[in-house]
């Protein structure tokens, strides 16, 4: 190897006065007040001294960032920007973990942050819906295929909202429902274990309840000759009551 070649080497490598190893200039953080302008200890024991005193002063260090921050406000902000473009993925890991880790935190947060931000709340959602309608109709419909009680609850649920009706009731009771009338309609007692409809014994227009104690199971032709009249009326009509 040539002189220079060694000058050059030479020039390149740098002492830590902390781990006394010898490495390359660019394991250095820059110093403008020291001769080289560099630091006199290597990045890795500078990152090894700074988390041990975060450890041993967690205010201190919170408050020093903080005053910084506030008054470099700006500066932080352009760092901070730069910092997610170019750690895009590490970012979006660590927000996931720190979201499996603090389930409910995030629940919190988010539901605190759309109650501040309705219309940005709204805006971003159906901004999601129609960026990712495909899925979501696929989602819906594998979910709608597998959970049919759960859907028709839901279904009754909404329009119970929608008629300000009180009371509500589960797929497990429906479910409960279903057995207590031995897979059988109230009417005509014909078989509903494979189809049924959940009926309103007293109809929400007419301010029936949502409760399940208002709920009667029949087979969809006894449930769309019914619709919403008076049950007492709809069972003299069909020869059940004199």
């Amino acid at each position: 190897m040539s002189n220079s070649s060694l000058a050059d080497s030479a020039t390149n490598i740098k002492r830590c006065t902390r781990c006394n190893v010898d490495k390359s200039r660019a394991e250095f953080h820059k110093y403008a007040h020291s001769k080289d302008g560099l630091c006199f200890h290597c990045k890795e024991c500078d990152y090894i001294a700074k988390k041990a005193y975060r450890v041993a002063n967690p205010g201190k260090e919170r408050a020093s960032t903080n005053a910084w921050r506030l008054k470099n406000l700006e500066k932080a902000l352009a760092t901070e920007k730069a910092w997610r473009v170019a750690n895009s993925e590490k970012q979006k890991q660590h927000a996931k973990a720190w979201r499996l880790a603090n389930i409910e935190k995030d629940k919190e947060n988010k539901k605190t942050w759309r109650a501040e931000n309705p219309d940005m709340a709204k805006a971003i959602a159906e901004n999601w819906y129609m960026m990712n309608r495909e899925h979501v109709l696929a989602t819906s419909k594998t979910w709608s295929d597998s959970n049919r009680d759960k859907k028709r609850v839901h279904g009754h649920c909404r329009r119970a909202r929608n008629h300000n009706a009180h009371g509500t009731h589960t797929a497990s009771q429906i479910t409960a429902l279903l057995t207590l009338q031995r897979f059988r309609c109230v009417y005509c007692k014909g078989d509903i274990k494979k189809k049924y409809h959940i009926d309103h014994i007293i109809a929400l227009a007419k301010g029936g309840s949502n409760d399940i104690k208002n709920i009667q199971l029949l087979c969809p032709s006894c449930n769309l000759k019914k619709g919403t009249a008076d049950p007492i009326t709809f069972a003299k009509l069909n020869g059940l009551l004199i």
